[in-house]
């Protein structure tokens, strides 16, 4: 098989080292009649969830019992007699089994006089997936070549997938799973603050840092990094080592059992097998002892399938663990998708991870489409359909529909082009153009998207045929519809936008009806075509009329025919949403370890990693609860802002407070295993509590009611006053703050009139006769679950 790991245990070496180790010493059974109470326990995997050819497993039972009967204690896999390699660990003895076979194992512990003691059933899976994420996506682009400077292996004989070059760049063969054998590399951190190659002749360079690990010990900064591929994509192991070491050791003398899993961010929608970055060498953990594992199946600049995420989580823990043993505990960082992985496995997969640190996180993704669709349909409304009220040339002016920042201090880009084709526009921008511009086009529109080096896979054209949204990258998740195409979420039936800027005064009646009445929604993605300017073409392909200026993406939006019909709205498929929900797409606030949410302060920059998310996390908790105890939010300011780039505004340097966050995640984690019988919260360290910071790295304030105002009516806490936060389209239109009602339950006007929705705002007949025409099915009744939820 291929991909064996780079790490093998001489069976003699390893048995010998164990028993000298004095986990099995003592004195031999006395073959008591009675059958030790011990039992098999898989600690790699979930039996059902082994990948690979072997599994770590260890004994439960009494460490006294374990000790009498070493010498009566055999193994039986597949009803053959083994003898498997084992080895002393942090918390008992850990026997590494080999020899598994693809399907059903089984694993028995016997005892050689009485017989059989425990038995385990193992369903054994390749290394390259799937578990149980659904069949594989094809075509998938091969990034090993690039990334790693290595050729795939060959996995079919036929003209299909990406080709594969032997040394001399002779065409030899094809890949379609992109697999490549585990090899090692050993690296040294320099005094300058670099990575370089260790020197093969063992010598010691003159620039190499040393670092000092968490028991106070001073080493040489050296780090084993293997590679390799794991369900399709590359992996990485990163753990300290020392001068001398073999490629083939697992030296473990200098790791602390800390195991970090380095998460990443961005947004895909698949078909490759993705890139690898210098985060899986993360400097600040390494030098104290930590392993860092990593994948570029665990980067949502790769795909968003969190289900595949989540199973290619587990399987590279489940190799490091076979490979280096059961760490201490596992503790995640990862900023925005990489956050939202972390609070999306901890529901989906409790065993997985101890502890996290989101940072500038979501709740999820998937349920940032709902508002994040509506803001080209309302910024195409505010430039276009209703291009001639001047309330939308001032910028701030128009949070009072899309409900996220906006500000004058970065101009829009496009201004003087909406101006001279007849369109308005602002001179600044909201949240939704420099931040949310193109993700609609990713989510839906099957004909935008594409994947790096996509014109190397074979046939030629089979990546003409992808489907490149999101909704296609989760094909096994939302299903087809009756006409194979991929079930679509978005929905805005119901929904009444402005909502909040109606009531506050902002807008009259007529502008609130004639806004719901144009906005329209979406065509059905298999309705959809090629996107226009800025999204492909330039500027003077506008000019020469090869390309549509249509930043709005409207040529796939519906309009009214006439500008007095109202728009239709889109409706949305109730089984994918349905799907989003039950395989855990959406985080519906199931939070079972500690986490620290930290966000930097990055509003006045329309950076898209806005501040209310976390407390959309926080509802979400709340909601599943009963409170949000294990979830501690962190704000660290970032201004004064410097405005001075107006083409891509970035956030100033910050003091980032995750390293800090490590140390009280490690405290947390210490006192729960010193008291088993606390709840995750009373196992709380006194520094595990909501805070602000300054941009220098002080704190504001901290503890229990700092951030008071936001979920609650109370007065702004001291953190709330400091940092504003904004809302959302949906929010405006009177959603809650969780963000998570894909397709809202509808009530009918006439009951909307009477109960409160519009407060004191009066409407006439006709006026009514036009919210019935605008809304013939009724409109959002927020109070009311989600259609898209299951029930139960």
């Amino acid at each position: 098989m291929h991909n064996k790991p780079a790490v093998r245990f001489s069976l003699m070496a390893g048995l010998t080292a164990f028993l000298l180790s004095g986990c099995f010493d003592g004195s031999d059974s006395d073959n008591s009649s009675s059958l030790p109470d011990l039992a098999l326990t898989s600690l790699s995997s979930a039996p059902d969830q082994v990948s690979g050819d072997d599994i770590l497993v260890g004994l439960d039972g009494d460490p006294a019992t374990i000790t009498a009967e070493k010498n009566n204690l055999e193994f039986w896999l597949n009803d053959t007699k083994i003898s498997p390699v084992i080895r002393e660990g942090r918390h008992g003895p850990e026997i590494l089994v080999t020899g598994l076979v693809e399907g059903e194992n089984r694993l028995e512990l016997h005892h050689a006089e009485q017989g059989p003691l425990s038995d385990l059933t193992l369903d054994v899976h390749p290394i390259t997936g799937p578990i149980f994420s659904g069949p594989h996506q094809y075509p998938f682009v091969c990034t090993v070549t690039t990334e790693l400077g290595r050729q795939p292996e060959e996995d079919t004989t036929e003209a299909t997938g990406f080709p594969v070059m032997d040394e001399s760049g002779t065409l030899t063969g094809w890949s379609k799973d992109c697999s490549i054998e585990s090899y090692v590399e050993f690296v040294y951190r320099t005094t300058g603050g670099s990575w370089a190659p260790l020197p093969a002749d063992g010598s010691r360079p003159a620039d190499m840092a040393t670092t000092e690990l968490t028991d106070g010990r001073s080493v040489d900064f050296i780090v084993r990094q293997e590679r390799g591929t794991i369900n399709r994509f590359i992996y990485s192991f990163a753990t300290l080592a020392s001068l001398g070491d073999e490629a083939d050791d697992a030296s473990t003398e200098n790791w602390n059992g800390r195991l970090l899993f380095q998460f990443e961010g961005g947004v895909a929608i698949g078909h490759s097998q993705g890139r690898i970055s210098g985060r899986a060498l993360e400097p600040e953990v390494l030098k104290k002892g930590y392993a860092v594992i990593y994948s570029t199946g665990t980067r949502t600049d790769t795909h968003y399938n969190l289900q595949v995420g989540g199973e290619t989580a587990l399987m590279v823990k489940e190799h490091f663990i076979k490979r280096f043993g059961v760490p201490e505990y596992t503790v995640a960082i990862g900023g925005s998708g990489g956050g939202i992985q972390q609070y999306i496995y901890s529901q989906n997969h409790p065993d997985l991870l101890d502890a996290g640190v989101p940072q500038y996180s979501y709740p999820d993704m998937v349920t940032q489409t709902i508002h994040v669709a509506d803001c080209e349909l309302l910024e195409y409304y505010m430039d276009v359909t209703d291009k001639d009220n001047a309330k939308w040339q001032t910028t701030t002016n128009r949070s009072w529909l899309v409900g996220l920042n906006a500000t004058d201090a970065y101009a829009d880009p496009f201004a003087d082009v909406k101006r001279m084709l007849g369109f308005s526009s602002a001179p600044g921008m909201t949240e939704c153009v420099p931040a949310w511009r193109g993700l609609t086009p990713l989510v839906m529109n099957p004909a935008f998207g594409w994947a790096e080096n996509q014109e190397l896979m074979q046939p030629a054209g089979v990546m003409d045929d992808v489907q490149w949204t999101h909704y296609d990258d989760l094909r096994n998740i939302y299903g087809l519809d009756g006409n194979g195409n991929p079930r679509a979420l978005f929905d805005n039936v119901g929904v009444q936008y402005g909502l909040g800027a109606l009531l506050e005064g902002n807008i009259s009646k007529s502008e609130f009806l004639k806004l719901n009445a144009q906005v329209g929604g979406w065509k059905h993605p298999s309705e959809m075509v090629q996107e226009g300017f800025p999204f492909i073409g330039s500027e003077d392909d506008v000019m020469a009329g090869l390309v549509g200026f249509d930043p709005w993406s409207a040529r796939n939006m519906n309009l009214s025919p006439d500008g007095t019909q109202p728009a239709p709205r889109t409706q949305g498929d109730l089984e994918a949403m349905a799907a989003a929900y039950t395989s855990g797409m959406v985080f519906d606030g199931q939070l079972n370890m500690p986490v620290i949410d930290w966000r930097h302060y990055l509003e006045e920059v329309l950076d898209m990693h806005n501040s209310h998310q976390s407390f959309s996390v926080r509802q979400r908790i709340i909601n599943k609860m009963g409170n949000a105890d294990n979830q501690v939010i962190w704000f660290t300011d970032t201004r004064p802002t410097d405005t001075s780039d107006p083409g891509k505004p970035e956030p100033q340097d910050e003091s980032d407070p995750t390293w800090a966050a490590l140390e009280v995640l490690h405290e947390w984690l210490m006192n729960i295993r010193a008291n088993p019988e606390r709840s995750i919260a009373e196992n709380k360290p006194a520094l595990a509590v909501d805070t602000c910071y300054d941009s220098d790295g002080a704190v504001i304030a901290s503890g229990e009611g700092v951030w008071n105002g936001i979920l609650d009516d109370q007065p702004d806490g001291a953190c709330t006053a400091k940092f504003e936060t904004y809302a959302t389209s949906r929010i405006v239109a009177g959603g809650p703050i969780e963000g998570s009602v894909f397709k809202c339950s509808l009530k009918p006007v006439t009951t909307a009139l009477t109960d409160g929705t519009y407060q004191g705002v009066s409407f006439t007949e006709d006026e009514i006769t036009r919210l019935h025409e605008i809304f013939p099915d009724g409109v959002c009744d927020y109070s009311q679950p989600d259609q898209g939820r299951p029930a139960g």
